[in-house]
């Protein structure tokens, strides 16, 4: 019973044993068959991306030397992205000889490269000018600075000297690769002529001559690679051939996109309509807002639908960006949202009307200008001050009472008759000021609409007058006669600081270039004191120039000599 058992138990485990070894001599045989024969292989090459054939190349030494320059450029131009920039841009030099010709594994490795070749670290930014995967930090510590270097500026300027344009290409400070570099295997990478092969070939007989010394040394160097011409041929020959595939490629991509979009856009519309439709339906006869519904336009670049009506643009238009997530329930809520909004919308617009109203004038109306902000549901008033003052009652309309509107009525009013009684003071302080410099800044005078207010270019007038204009009807004759006096005393000031500046310059008339160094200066009129800018003079002038009252001539004389003393000793004689 035992060895029957056994038998029993065995034969399946046997059978699928050899099943699955005859399953895997299959797959070994279909792999050798196939991936043995080498033109399969290579034309398995034409048919993967970068990172696909990079991988694929790198099993063995025979596949890796399968590859070839038409199998990489078409890859890379087939896949896009920053693999066909990066070749684009190698382009150039490739063209010309200005690197050394990279072979197609090392190729391959530099367009699809994710990592710095010399530090490793993981970088997106590359450096396919000089044919080498660096990083900005790599690039700069390989690379020196050339803008100055005046000596050797022809053999800079030459046709086969390549440069890095490491602060960008529309930057004038051009960098270049100290000396030659050498990959792990000791192949030459990177530009042919660098900084170390200039300094050894620029000499003062063959300045003249930069070109034909580039190139005698192009060509010695082209001796060390002697395939460099063809590869560079075959390189450019397999751009041109896979040029016009890699842009049907990308048409199709693209069209591809476009439709996927369209077809999106079209579905997400339906759905809108179709959720517009029921919304309808649970609206009755008699609704105001009902018609606006239909007052809208499909906005194809946000796939979205905006309506003429703010109330439902604010609403409808958040919660319409994701259709699928509005259940009936949801719905149902809609119209009961809307018309409280609509409700407090009417009663905020009674109450701007009523304000309107009892101000009657053309500069109310302006006063009033505002506009309906959509995610917070109030009025934005332009005006600072008006907002600043019906911003917080009109957000709950219904807790205004009759009392509180009528004192909001007063303040509007008389902060729209600011302008006219303001307009009236300033006609009397000019008159004041009757043969005052600052009669005619008193009457240069622009109306500032946000701050509802008056601004002057002067600005010591528009320092005096700023505050008391803010309530002009408060300014009494007294009050007019003290600014009026307020400004001639700030003119006289003023004139005094002037007078003790020129006192301060006079000993230094005949050292022009200290003159001018002691000219930079301002006025400070609400401290009154004069603030100098040079270095050298404002830690000695700033401290006793900063108390103009008590700031006497003889004091300012003996400044001057400490000031030219003290310019003598950190700038030199004058007259040497």
């Amino acid at each position: 019973m035992m060895t029957l058992k056994r038998q029993i138990d065995v034969t399946p485990r046997a059978s699928k044993r050899l099943k699955t070894k005859a399953r895997k001599d299959e797959a070994v045989t279909i792999s050798s068959t196939l991936f043995g024969c080498t033109d399969i292989v290579a034309e398995l090459f034409s048919f993967l991306d970068t990172n696909s054939l990079l991988q694929f190349s790198c099993v063995n030494k025979d596949f890796s030397s399968l590859l070839t320059y038409n199998h990489v450029v078409r890859a890379t131009m087939m896949s896009g992205g920053y693999a066909a920039t990066t070749l684009e841009r190698m382009i150039p030099p490739i063209r010309d000889q200005m690197i050394w010709i990279p072979s197609p594994m090392r190729l391959l490795r530099v367009v699809s490269g994710k990592r710095c070749e010399r530090c490793h670290r993981a970088t997106r930014y590359v450096s396919p000018c000089i044919g080498m995967f660096l990083c900005t930090r790599c690039t700069g510590a390989c690379s020196e600075k050339t803008l100055r270097k005046n000596p050797v500026k022809r053999f800079l300027d030459c046709k086969r000297v390549q440069r890095v344009p490491l602060k960008g290409p529309r930057s004038p400070h051009r960098f270049l690769i100290k000396a030659p570099i050498q990959d792990s295997t000791g192949t030459n990478i990177g530009p042919v002529v660098t900084l170390q092969d200039i300094e050894t070939m620029a000499t003062i007989t063959n300045m003249t001559q930069a070109e034909k010394v580039v190139a005698r040394h192009v060509e010695e160097c082209d001796t060390r690679q002697p395939k460099a011409i063809a590869s560079a041929n075959a390189i450019l020959s397999a751009v041109n051939q896979n040029r016009e595939d890699a842009t049907a490629r990308k048409n199709a991509i693209l069209k591809a996109k476009l439709e996927g979009q369209k077809r999106f856009e079209e579905a997400r519309k339906k759905r809108v309509d179709a959720l517009l439709f029921e919304l309808k339906a649970l609206l009755g006869e008699n609704v105001s807002w009902k018609s606006n519904l239909d007052n809208r336009r499909w906005k194809s670049n946000g796939n979205q639908y905006l309506f003429s009506d703010p109330i439902l643009q604010g609403i409808l238009q958040p919660m319409l960006k994701a259709p699928s997530k509005i259940n009936k329930k949801v719905l149902g809520e809609i119209p009961g949202r809307i018309q409280a909004t609509v409700d407090k919308r009417a009663l905020m617009d009674l109450y701007i009307e009523r304000i309107l109203h009892f101000v009657g004038d053309d500069d109310g109306e302006r006063a009033l200008q505002h506009g309906w902000n959509t995610e917070g549901f109030h009025y934005n008033f332009y005006n600072r001050s008006i907002g600043k003052l019906l911003a917080q009652p009109l957000k709950d309309p219904y807790a205004l009472s009759e009392g509180d509107l009528q004192k909001l009525c007063e303040q509007v009013k008389a902060i729209v008759n600011r302008k006219h009684t303001g307009r009236v003071v300033l006609q009397k302080l000019a008159s004041k000021l009757e043969g005052c410099p600052f009669q005619d800044d008193v009457q240069q005078y622009h109306w500032i609409i946000h701050l509802w207010a008056y601004g002057f270019r002067n600005m010591h007038v528009q320092r005096i007058l700023r505050e008391p204009l803010l309530a002009p009807e408060e300014i009494t004759e007294e009050k007019l006669n003290a600014i009026a006096e307020q400004l001639r005393m700030v003119l006289e000031k003023k004139q005094e600081a002037f007078r003790k500046v020129n006192l301060l310059l006079e000993p230094t008339r005949d050292y022009p270039e200290w003159t001018g160094r002691l000219n930079s200066w301002f006025w400070n009129s609400r401290d009154n004191k004069v603030i100098f800018h040079n270095f050298a003079a404002r830690e000695i002038l700033n401290p006793k120039f900063a108390d103009l009252d008590n700031l006497t001539d003889e004091t300012i004389v003996g400044l001057s000599k400490e000031v030219i003393k003290h310019f003598e000793k950190k700038y030199g004689n004058a007259e040497s």
